[in-house]
């Protein structure tokens, strides 16, 4: 760690450096996304384990409903 704080210099002999074309370059692509990864979790309490479910699916469809406002369609996920 205190090696990388000093003044210690480096010289290279000119015999040690590659002979020879050098390339170098840098590349940006754009896209839009195709696929959708998320985990969604809700959570209810009920008495009735079937209200309990029916009321998850409402909650899990509002999600979606809301990913489908922005163009997120339900097979992407």
């Amino acid at each position: 760690m205190l090696m990388a704080c000093s003044d210690t210099s480096i010289i290279v002999p000119d015999n040690a450096q590659s002979k020879g074309p050098h390339v170098s370059g840098t590349g940006v692509v754009k896209a839009s996304p195709d696929i959708v990864r998320a985990s969604i979790g809700v959570q209810t309490f009920n008495e009735d384990a079937e209200t309990a479910v029916a009321v998850n699916n409402e909650k899990v469809n509002a999600i979606f409903f809301v990913f489908g406002e922005k163009g997120i369609s339900r097979t992407d996920f």
